[in-house]
């Protein structure tokens, strides 16, 4: 398989950079004053979750970018974090929170509320100790996967949040860690941080194929009609079948750790903003 992606990635990235990133979008800033934000997430209604990392806390705004609800601070029991670092809000129903270093994942109600935690099973490979979940995506059957950098598996609970099987993206020369994860359906979307490529694999573990792009991914998002991936320069837009769309060149100068979209508004977040634009 590495042969064979080596090669897409040259004939593909050539193509892409000589016919389909021909369009430009500007951002303004819409949240400032953060401190490491590492992810956001936008919900049906609006509303935009930010994983604050530098100050372990998850931030809710609403439509107009005001502060609506902070949760959380540093600590070890329920509503502490100790380095957040994803978070999927579903549709606003249930908020999970990757709590990378208190090794595991924080569940929510829509009010806030504290439910359970998601932690690593005991078995062969993967160690409840030592569980780093990094990223967290949930699909519409309520299924929940979480990236767990220790084993490097991708661990995957059933709606009832019991453990259904582990999936080791070292088993598709996956060889550095991702940037970012998200679902549609059967369908998880692995941006690969060491190359410029997203991975599509099935729920069940079956590798589906691979989409090449320019410049390494630092972001994906799945909105109601498309995923949405970000590098340093471009924003692209693909359907569920993993073709892209159309691509763009974005203003963005800054280290860009995030994206979402929701409505007619896509955001990116930086080490200490969230920027908007109107959807392309």
């Amino acid at each position: 398989m590495i042969l064979l992606l080596a090669i897409s990635l040259i004939f593909n990235s050539d193509y892409a950079a000589a016919d389909s990133i021909n369009k430009s979008i500007e951002f303004t800033e819409f949240i400032s004053g953060l401190n490491r934000v590492s992810d956001i997430y936008a919900t049906p209604l609006g509303n935009l979750y930010v994983v604050e990392t530098g100050r372990n806390r998850l931030l809710k705004y609403d439509k107009s970018g005001r502060r609506i609800e902070t949760l959380g601070s540093r600590g070890i029991g329920d509503y502490g974090f100790d380095r957040p670092r994803s978070v999927d809000a579903t549709n606003g129903m249930r908020i999970y929170v990757a709590d990378t270093n208190n090794n595991r994942v924080q569940l929510f109600d829509r009010r806030h509320q504290f439910i359970g935690s998601l932690r690593a099973p005991e078995r062969q490979g993967i160690s409840a100790v030592h569980f780093s979940p990094l990223f967290v995506t949930v699909n519409k059957f309520g299924e929940t996967f979480v990236y767990d950098s220790d084993s490097e598996n991708i661990i995957r609970y059933n709606e009832q949040g019991r453990f259904v099987q582990a999936i080791d993206l070292k088993l598709f020369d996956i060889d550095t860690r991702p940037s970012s994860v998200t679902n549609f359906e059967d369908t998880l979307f692995i941006a690969e941080s060491g190359r410029n490529v997203i991975h599509m694999i099935s729920s069940g573990g079956g590798y589906l194929g691979f989409i090449p792009v320019i410049l390494p991914v630092k972001g994906i998002f799945r909105s109601e009609r498309h995923i949405w991936a970000v590098t340093s320069e471009y924003i692209y837009k693909l359907d569920f079948r993993g073709s892209i769309s159309d691509a763009f060149a974005h203003s963005v100068s800054e280290n860009i750790t995030g994206i979402t979209a929701i409505g007619g508004r896509l955001f990116v977040a930086t080490n200490t903003r969230v920027l908007s634009t109107q959807k392309p």
